[in-house]
């Protein structure tokens, strides 16, 4: 009996002597190893690097510190005190100089990142947040350059594309064949016309990386540095500086300008004094004359006029008479009215009713009862004109002109011999001087 159970025990440790352990702690750090080499490790932050100058004050450096914080506390961890555990994404060096505060961006090798920044004006909080924004701006390029980087090592290496063979000989169109009913060539299409699948092809697409933007690209934080961003008007070209075309167009249009400003209406009223010397008896004879005119185009016009000569005494030792006279007139003419002084010329024609009355008479003769004569009178008129400085519808005028009159009338004492009282000349001068409005 014990020889047999010891036989048996034997065999049944034999047995699992043969059998191949389980390990299952080896198989749960095989997974893990292979979960760990899928799934990408977690970058660390970046962090900025940031020193003051010595030439820097305390309160100044403590408000660009905590500007600079408040702009980056979302993208990278700002380290101002380096310690050198780590290759920074950049170091930004600030300095106070006479024209601001001044940025110097450094790579981490040591090169000039970009160039420098001067933040002018007074060191304070709109200072402050203006240098924050334009590192922001930059650390912003920066994180999105190395990030393009990344993607682009990433990617694998584009297969080339197929050899392009040559195409067939196309066979000759048919004569019979109208040019409606020839197969168009499908064109190539446009950059915008393109499919995903083609527009996946483009150097971004590949992962090429990105340049810098420039000054004309520069975000609107970067762009807030120019002087025209800050608030600097923008100085209009003078006239030295445009070009002849430019001068010709503004000096035509201040022409233009000029001419609107003293542009006169259609209509002319006349306010004149008038003389002539009417007899060789009657030296010169005045009075009063209203005229009212309309031009027309080409500078003519027409226009009627009244005039009105007052009583005036003619006196010899044995006579003594009153003449008086009114007219009724209408002219023609040509004008020309520039911005200060202007011409004209015009042909009156006209009827005069001359009165006479007897107011004294010598003992030995009898005086002849009043008469009124009508006569027709023609005149060849010039015409001076200056607009009134100040107003340019007032025009002061000087008319010089040559009446003929057809009155043939005399006036004489009779007796064994006549003594001429008052003989009218058919050809006289005259002269028109006043002022005239122009309206409508």
């Amino acid at each position: 009996m014990p020889s047999r159970a010891c036989t048996r025990l034997r065999i049944r440790e034999a047995e699992g002597a043969g059998r191949k352990p389980r390990r299952p702690a080896l198989a749960l750090l095989a997974l893990l190893l292979w979960l760990q080499g899928s799934v990408p490790a977690r970058a660390a932050p970046s962090h900025v690097t940031v020193r003051m100058g010595s030439n820097v004050p305390h309160a100044i450096a403590q408000r660009l510190v905590s500007a600079l914080a408040a702009q980056l506390a979302d993208l990278v961890v700002l380290d101002v005190a380096p310690s050198g555990t780590a290759e920074p994404l950049c170091t930004v060096l600030i300095e106070q100089t006479a024209r601001g505060v001044a940025l110097q961006f450094v790579e981490a090798g040591g090169g000039a990142a970009a160039a420098a920044r001067v933040v002018s004006g007074a060191p304070g909080e709109l200072a402050a947040s203006e240098a924050a924004s334009i590192v922001r701006a930059f650390v912003v390029a920066r994180l999105e350059r190395a990030a393009l980087e990344a993607a682009a090592a990433r990617v694998p290496a584009a297969e080339p594309a197929p050899p392009v063979l040559p195409a067939a000989p196309r066979a000759a169109t048919p004569a019979s064949e109208t040019p409606h009913a020839r197969v168009a060539l499908a064109r190539q299409p446009l950059a915008a016309e393109a499919s995903p699948d083609m527009r996946s092809e483009t150097p971004h697409a590949r992962g090429a990386p990105k340049r810098e933007p420039d000054a004309a690209e520069a975000s609107p934080d970067m762009r807030s540095e120019t002087p025209h961003a800050r608030g600097a008007p923008e100085r209009e070209p003078d006239a030295a500086e445009a070009s002849p075309r430019v001068r010709g167009v503004v000096q035509g249009r201040a022409d233009r300008t000029s001419a609107e400003s003293v542009r006169t209406g259609r209509v002319r009223l006349a306010a004149l004094y008038t003389g002539s010397n009417y007899a060789p008896q009657l030296a010169w004879q005045s009075g009063l004359r209203m005229e009212a005119a309309l031009r027309l185009p080409a500078s003519i016009y027409l226009g009627a006029g009244y005039g009105y000569y007052p009583p005036v005494d003619v006196a010899t030792e044995r006579v003594e008479v009153r003449v008086s006279a009114h007219d009724l007139s209408m002219f023609a003419g040509l004008a020309h009215m520039g911005m200060r002084f202007g011409v004209a010329a015009d042909i009156v024609l006209g009827l005069t009713e001359r009165l006479r009355i007897t107011t004294r008479t010598a003992d030995a003769l009898a005086g002849s009862p009043a008469s009124a004569r009508w006569s027709g009178t023609g005149a060849l008129r010039l015409h001076a004109r200056m607009r009134f400085p100040g107003a340019s519808r007032l025009v002061l005028e000087l008319a010089p002109a040559l009446e003929a009159s057809t009155d043939r009338s005399r006036l004489v004492v009779g007796g064994a011999t006549e003594t001429p009282v008052l003989s009218p000349r058919r050809l006289r001068a005259r002269v028109d001087l006043g002022a005239s409005f122009e309206l409508l």
